[in-house]
């Protein structure tokens, strides 16, 4: 905005000298601890407000304006941080009161209305001017201070100050101000809400957590326990109580079974690989409604009817408690742990997983946030740009895990699953070998060789489907996020104020 007040724009803001307004700052600045505040003491980063909107009993027109700023303000940056004695306690001490609130600010901002100057001269024979002295006060302390013009009000000039006997107001004729027009005064607010952020404190964005992927630490060590333990478990087996009647059976036995379970995963890996579309779909759904959807449930209740009435059938009634207890308790121990996260990382999540699910959970929260909302404070406005940026930061990396090879996507799995792999594989080829050893070819061979045959059949095309199915979600995610991100932001810029690009400090 052009300046158009008078007075040169290049004056350095100077230390006030001493006034000649009498009484109304002499020993006002011990009081105030002026000198306490000059060396350095704590600051809160709040925003004072001096105005004044009554004059002999009456209320001046640009009174309502003056309250629609004000509570623009404790919007934006928290009641806390507005300095306006507005709403004091009854009871409250005004001059103990304003005397605080100056030696916390940051900020003052003055406004100043067209009658200003004309009600500072008739209030001049007054002892006790509180807007007046609520200015000579702030500069004379060095404060940060911002004129802020309603409409076509004018900023007074220093040497015009100084021509109507207010030397202690002489340096607010070289502040630069800000003026708040009429019918743009919301776009005009905002842009002095986004200058001033720069100088008010406000609650800091937890740090946030962006593990680099590196390969398992102990991926060998966990490979060899599987492999070891998988070898030895036959042989403990079957000199067990179980196994000790009729070895050779038990160990042709504990072979297929382990053959099966390797088929079995095999099975569920190709399932999830042709049905991936469909699962993906039903992953951005969920994302969207949200971790307390009653879809969800209703889905997991129906899966685990499901599961019963089909184990029902085949198996015993102790064996279905069994089943159900298991159940239970997976649902326990994932409900604990879901509650736990929740303590530990509430919005906006300083730690996110590189899953698929995960990413599109928070984006979701996000955008779920940013609907339900008119209009965002500071905090919350940072609290969104903190996810987005955490979803940003995710993409890259699940963009660049989508560009690893099979070996080292094995190597980078986010759980214990290969080492499951290899113990399962190793059990059914130990027990294959101790049956072979034991004289079991005449009658078992057929099914040993068809279980090593099966089973290595299975490794390769499992591991094979598993990194094809965990490259695809993750292209796939990387492809649709930014889509996802740009609406939210373009919903967060409807209802909040933009921040001040870094390193920038927007004055005029």
């Amino acid at each position: 905005m052009p300046s158009d007040r008078s007075g040169s724009d290049t004056e350095s803001d100077k230390t006030v000298g001493e006034p000649s307004s009498g009484p109304l700052l002499t020993g006002m600045l011990e009081a105030v601890g002026f000198w306490e505040r000059r060396g350095g003491g704590p600051m809160s980063g709040g925003i004072f407000v001096s105005y004044r909107k009554m004059h002999n009993g009456e209320r001046r027109v640009h009174a309502q304006t003056i309250e629609a700023v004000v509570d623009r303000l404790q919007h934006h940056f928290g009641e806390e941080k507005v300095l306006v004695d507005m709403e004091l306690e009854p009871g409250v001490h005004y001059p103990s009161k304003l005397r605080d609130w100056l030696r916390d600010c940051e900020v003052v901002l003055v406004v100043i209305h067209r009658e200003w100057l004309d009600d500072l001269r008739a209030r001049r024979g007054e002892k006790w001017d509180w807007a007046r002295w609520e200015v000579e006060t702030a500069l004379a302390m060095g404060l940060h201070l911002v004129p802020v013009l309603l409409d076509n009000a004018r900023l007074p000039g220093k040497e015009q100050l100084l021509a109507e006997d207010f030397p202690g107001l002489a340096e607010l004729g070289t502040r630069q101000y800000w003026r708040i027009g009429f019918g743009s005064w919301k776009k005009e607010l905002a842009e002095l809400l986004r200058a001033l952020e720069v100088r008010v404190a406000t609650e800091s964005m937890p740090a946030a957590e962006r593990p680099e992927p590196r390969p398992r630490k102990h991926f060998w060590a966990e490979m060899a326990a599987a492999v070891a333990t998988g070898l030895a478990a036959p042989w403990v087996l079957a000199h067990s109580p179980a196994g000790q009647n009729q070895p050779q059976e038990f160990l042709v036995a504990l072979s297929i079974a382990m053959t099966v379970v390797l088929v079995v995963w095999l099975v569920v890996v190709a399932a999830y690989f042709a049905l991936r579309r469909l699962y993906d779909r039903y992953d951005v759904l969920f994302a969207e409604a949200g971790p307390n959807s009653k879809i969800t449930n209703g889905l997991l209740v129906v899966g685990i009817g499901l599961l019963l009435m089909v184990l029902g059938a085949a198996l015993s009634y102790q064996a279905v408690v069994a089943v159900v207890l298991v159940v239970a308790a997976f649902a326990f121990a994932r409900g604990h742990r879901w509650v736990e996260v929740r303590r530990r990382e509430r919005w906006p999540y300083p730690h996110l997983e590189l899953r698929s699910e995960a990413v599109r959970g928070v984006l979701g929260h996000a955008g779920r946030f940013v609907a339900e909302r008119d209009l965002l404070t500071r905090v919350e406005r940072d609290q969104v740009e903190f996810v987005l940026g955490q979803v940003e930061w995710a993409r890259r990396r699940m963009d660049d895990l989508g560009r690893l090879g099979r070996w080292a996507w094995l190597r980078q799995a986010e759980s214990l699953l290969p080492a499951a792999y290899v113990l399962v594989l190793a059990t059914m080829a130990g027990s294959a070998v101790l049956a072979v050893a034991g004289g079991a070819v005449p009658s078992y061979g057929a099914f040993l060789a068809g279980s090593v045959v099966v089973a290595l059949l299975c490794c390769p095309v499992t591991f094979e489907l598993a990194f094809r199915l965990r490259r695809w979600q993750r292209r796939t995610v990387v492809a649709d996020l930014p889509a996802r991100v740009d609406r939210v932001r373009a919903r967060l810029a409807e209802i909040s104020i933009p921040p001040a690009r870094a390193g920038v400090v927007e004055d005029r």
